[in-house]
Order: structure tokens, then C-alpha cells, then sequence
């Protein structure tokens, strides 16, 4: 199974909690395999006890190698740089390809990645795919829809059982009325954060502070990136929490605010949003655990995977796109929303209840990857393999050299 799982990345933990329990009900031994370099945390924090390390072709080409199979799941890793070429090679070494609560983002895939993806596709055994739009994608590309279920995220398949039932007894320090706040980074998604959505966002939070009598707690779900990295002049990736400082030093109100670094628990997680009046969420699993605990959140979005959620749960009215980000839009908004209390409560529980339903197809996952016919044996030194090295690391030099 091959993941990418970081350690300090709450949504990749509840997904590959999720997908180890749907896999182990009737496989014996599951050897994980993550692109992350972190990934010692990860068998740690998650008690996984067969778990390596892949990043590139050799290490991908080993992994393959004692493979019975390829399970890519979460996210939008379909369409991840490094795992459009392990699928090309999974075709070529006969590997099946299994899709589990995947999606696609096409927007900053290159054409040699939709070459990858275009020629991978016949390979997928089955194909579980976890909103309407990317599955659309998928058949448009080629993907034959008879291999094709529509689920919801992984993370809904054992729905609050996904978790321990000692999150809501957390013994986190956190005010008796607030609202989480879950920021992330959306480079390369048509937004980006700058001075002007910073203080956006903070002129709503004060303003919800003085009107309302409610504290925030900015909950950093993912830290993996300690600073702003930069290609050229244009951010990369930030760390939650970097952001959540950045929106803080703009604000008036700082004393009734606090920071929830991602070094906390995934159940500590869960239990700010479950003890939480409401949430403002830009991270998909801060939606998502939102929608476990019924509690009623608006939804910042910025890509496909977010509007997806919102539209497939029948609460777009939830969300609102970065790109049209005002103070006053916000706090319109959260005011609407406080305004039916009880009534978005109630329309949270359903999306809940609509996820958990479209989560039962996973149930039959584990047994289906078993009866898959064993693969045929493949060459190491298969010629398609070291052509498709080859093309891969000229490209990788022509990328570096016309960045």
C-alpha cells in the first residue's frame, strides 16, 4: 500500500487509520509504503508495524517489486506529481491499481503527467473515488466506469469509530464557548493567502469576538513545513500554523485567541471541533471532522476537492471561495448561520448521515483486492521500464532548468 502519510498531518492520519482497519478484515499482513521522509513519527504516533520509505524511481521499482498490489488513497493524490509515475509503472510491472477515496486536481498537472495518467488508467482495478467531479474527470480520461464507485471520504467509512472514544474526554485547556479556525496554505490553487485576506479574516474574528462573547482557537492540522519555502518569489507551502500567527498579529482581540500547534493528538483534534459552537474551516478534514460531530461550520474553499465535499453533502451554502474572501462577507456569513443555529446543526447531521451511507461501499474493499488474480511475475530489467526512467529524469531536468 503505498501512502503519503507525514506526521504532522492530521487528515493523512484519519485517512490511513481508516484504510489499514477497512484492509486488515481480511488481509493478515499489510506492508505500507510512504513517499514521506518523515515517516518514522508516522509508525510511531499510529503503531504501524510494516512501514518503509519510497521517494523515487529505484525505491518505487523495490516497493513494486513485493508487491501484490497498489493502493493509492486520500487526497488528491491520483494526480501527485511522484505517484502519476508510480502508476505508469505499476501498468508496466502488471501491479493492480486500486483507487481508495481518491480525487483528482488537475489544474497543475503537467502533459507528461496526463500522458502518465492517460496511459495508467487501464491498469485500475477498481476505482473508489470520493466525489462526483473527479470521477467525472476520471471517465472522461478513459477510466472504464464499470471499475468506478462513488464513495465519500475514507474517513467516513467508520465514521466517529474512526477515532478512540477518548476525544471527548480530551483534557486539552479550551474556553467554554469559541469557534475553531482551521487555516492552510492553498498555493497553486488560483488563491493565495496575502496582508489583505490576513487581516480579512482577522477583522471577521474580532468582530465575532466583540458581538458574540466567543473566544477562537486556531487549530494547525498540518506543520510539516516548519517556514515559507519559496520557488522563485512565489510561496510554496506554509505551515498552519505560521498563517494562524500571521491572522493573530492582525488582530485587536489576541488575548481571547489560541493556538493549536499540530503536534497535538488526532483525538485532541476531534475534540476542539466536537466542543466547538462553530467552525470556519479551510483544511477538507477540518469539514470533515466538523460534519463527524455536527457542528456547523463555514467551508473557505479553493479547489476541487472542497467544493466537491460542499456540493455532493448538499451544503454549497456553506462555503464560501477564497477568491471572494471580504470581512464583510465572512461575518455576513457566520451571522447567518448563528442566526439558524438549530437548523444548520440539523443540516450538518444529514451531511454526516449522506457521507456514512456513501461510505458503506467500502465495506466490501478488502475482500474484492483479495480476489484479484495474482499478478504475473514481470523483468527488472523490462526495456518500457528504463524508457519510462528515462523520460521521467530528462523531464525533471528540464523542469529544473526552466524554472
Amino acid at each position: 500500500m503505498h501512502v503519503h502519510a507525514t506526521s504532522q498531518n492530521k487528515g493523512d492520519h484519519a485517512l490511513l487509520i481508516s484504510l489499514l482497519k477497512l484492509l486488515k478484515s481480511n488481509v493478515e499482513v499489510i506492508d505500507v509504503c510512504t513517499q514521506s521522509e518523515s515517516h518514522e513519527n508516522v509508525v510511531e504516533y499510529l503503531n504501524i508495524k510494516n512501514m518503509g520509505s519510497a521517494s523515487n524511481f529505484f525505491a518505487f521499482l523495490l516497493a513494486l517489486r513485493k508487491s501484490d498490489a497498489l493502493i493509492l488513497g486520500g487526497g488528491d493524490v491520483i494526480t501527485a506529481s511522484n505517484n502519476l509515475l508510480l502508476l505508469a509503472m505499476a501498468r508496466i510491472t502488471h501491479t493492480p491499481t486500486f483507487f481508495v477515496g481518491a480525487g483528482v486536481n488537475l489544474k497543475h498537472v503537467s502533459k507528461l503527467g496526463m500522458l502518465f495518467l492517460k496511459y495508467s488508467l487501464p491498469n485500475v482495478a477498481l476505482a473508489f473515488i470520493r466525489d462526483s467531479n473527479s470521477a467525472k474527470k476520471l471517465i472522461e480520461l478513459g477510466l472504464n466506469q464499470s471499475q468506478l464507485t462513488e464513495v465519500s471520504d475514507l474517513t467516513f467509512a467508520h465514521g466517529a469509530k474512526l477515532l478512540t472514544p477518548q476525544y471527548r474526554n480530551c483534557t486539552l485547556d479550551l474556553p467554554d464557548k469559541f469557534i475553531a479556525m482551521s487555516i492552510r496554505s492553498p498555493e497553486f490553487n488560483s488563491s493565495k493567502w496575502g496582508t489583505k485576506e490576513y487581516k480579512n479574516i482577522a477583522v471577521t474574528l474580532d468582530r465575532i469576538i466583540s458581538t458574540y462573547g466567543m473566544n477562537v482557537v486556531f487549530v494547525s492540522m498540518a506543520d510539516e513545513y516548519n517556514t515559507v519555502s519559496k520557488v522563485g518569489n512565489s510561496p510554496d507551502e506554509i505551515a498552519d500554523t505560521y498563517i494562524c500567527e500571521i491572522i493573530q498579529s492582525h488582530m485587536t482581540n489576541k488575548n481571547s485567541t489560541q493556538i493549536i500547534t499540530s503536534a497535538v493528538s488526532l483525538d485532541e483534534v476531534m475534540s476542539i471541533f466536537d466542543k466547538a459552537h462553530m467552525a470556519i474551516c479551510c483544511r477538507l478534514h477540518a469539514m470533515i471532522f466538523s460534519t463527524l460531530v455536527a457542528t456547523p461550520f463555514i467551508g473557505l474553499t479553493y479547489n476541487l476537492k472542497s467544493e466537491s465535499y460542499l456540493s455532493d453533502a448538499g451544503i454549497s451554502d456553506c462555503g464560501l471561495p477564497l477568491q471572494e474572501l471580504t470581512a464583510e462577507g465572512l461575518y455576513s456569513k457566520f451571522d447567518k448561520i448563528m442566526g439558524n443555529y438549530d437548523l444548520a446543526v440539523e443540516q450538518t447531521q444529514k451531511a454526516c448521515d449522506f457521507f456514512k451511507d456513501k461510505a458503506t461501499s467500502y465495506g466490501r474493499l478488502s475482500e474484492l483486492i483479495v480476489q484479484r488474480k495474482p499478478r504475473s511475475r514481470w523483468r527488472l530489467l523490462h526495456p518500457k521500464l528504463w524508457i519510462l526512467y528515462t523520460i521521467n529524469f530528462l523531464y525533471e531536468i528540464y523542469t529544473k532548468l526552466t524554472r
